[in-house]
């Protein structure tokens, strides 16, 4: 029997919620697992190909259990291995559709694991699953509490869709936290400055180096409307490479950015390339349209291989041809310091704008 609505969209929030927080995740189960008069819940992942079964998130499981299952009980998981061969890929159902409580009872699983942490009868919803494995969410309940019945199954087949579209959520901002996390880090070993724009023309994120140039506010400064250069012809011509290179990445215009060198009061004029960038997500910091490069002459800078692998899918010849380029070689120096036929390095120059 399923709650009243005031309930029910108590739970839908709470799903929702989760999936953004994944600490949250434990007091979703508690309430699901409450409304089932569940007394443990957990959701868990089965990835066969690398052998990872964990305990992602619980309720009143054990720790010990918990590590004990990763550790070795995975393997005598007798509802996990029946429930592999479930054909349907949004399957709900209890643990004696499984396996009947009578087999189960004489299962090692059960009475070396499963009994300590007074687990006998188990409800399931298929979350997602693959050829490497499976994704599930349980509710348990102790010997004394009987079976799960079928209005008990109402509630999880209500929200088996809602909790698999949060599951997949949640999976999908972790994703975009480690990619933002991963960005960050290979941005803060380049030497140069680098710094990405938003949609809005705004500053999403900058690197360490670029940081440091910001910080000492000379020629080149950071405000709430995004980068500014303190001359105002130099401001002006920034923000108009800015914008057309966000603009281009959104499809509303056809500039290619730019360069441009903002004087300093101390030392050489900083050299500024900008370009479009191709709408790429950064998890909580939003995504970024534009990619300004700083390269401060005093510093004796230039543009990392990898930076420009990553951001324009160069290869890795190509990049070392760009990186030529932007030092002023011409073609024929390039060819020589690489030892490659000219006609190859026109052929790599030619595919280096293309995807620029």
């Amino acid at each position: 029997m399923l709650p009243d609505t005031p309930a029910l969209s108590k739970l839908l929030e709470g799903l929702y919620e989760a999936a953004a927080d994944p600490a949250l995740w434990d007091l979703t189960l508690e309430k699901i697992a409450a409304h089932c008069h569940a007394t443990s819940a957990a959701l868990l992942m089965h990835n066969r190909s690398s052998e990872l079964h964990s305990v992602a998130r619980n309720w009143q499981v054990d720790p010990e259990g918990t590590r004990l299952y990763q550790k070795h009980y995975w393997s005598h998981d007798i509802w996990a291995q029946r429930g592999a061969t479930v054909a349907r890929r949004e399957w709900v159902g209890t643990s004696e559709q499984l396996c009947s409580f009578d087999e189960f009872s004489r299962s090692e699983y059960y009475n070396d694991f499963l009994r300590s942490l007074d687990i006998a009868h188990a409800a399931f919803a298929l979350l997602h699953r693959s050829g490497e494995g499976e994704s599930v969410v349980g509710i348990y309940r102790g010997p004394n509490q009987g079976e799960f019945e079928e209005s008990d199954l109402d509630l999880l087949r209500f929200l088996a869709p809602h909790i698999r579209r949060a599951f997949k959520l949640h999976q999908h901002i972790a994703d975009l936290k480690s990619r933002s996390a991963g960005m960050a880090a290979a941005l803060d070993m380049l030497d140069s400055g680098v710094v990405l724009i938003g949609a809005d023309a705004r500053i999403v994120m900058v690197n360490r180096a670029a940081e440091a140039i910001l910080a000492k506010q000379d020629g080149l400064i950071a405000t709430s409307a995004g980068l500014r250069a303190q001359i105002g012809r130099e401001s002006d011509r920034l923000e108009i490479l800015i914008r057309g290179a966000v603009g281009t990445s959104a499809g509303k215009c056809l500039s290619a950015g730019g360069s441009l060198n903002v004087s300093r009061r101390h030392g050489p004029a900083l050299q500024l390339q900008i370009s479009p960038v191709k709408d790429f997500p950064l998890g909580s910091n939003g995504a970024f349209y534009a990619i300004v490069f700083i390269a401060d002459p005093a510093q004796n800078q230039c543009p990392a291989h990898e930076a420009l692998r990553s951001f324009f899918g160069l290869t890795a010849a190509e990049a070392r041809v760009a990186v030529l380029l932007g030092q002023g070689s011409s073609l024929r120096e390039i060819s020589q310091t690489l030892g490659v036929s000219g006609n190859t390095i026109k052929s790599q120059v030619a595919s280096i704008h293309g995807k620029t």
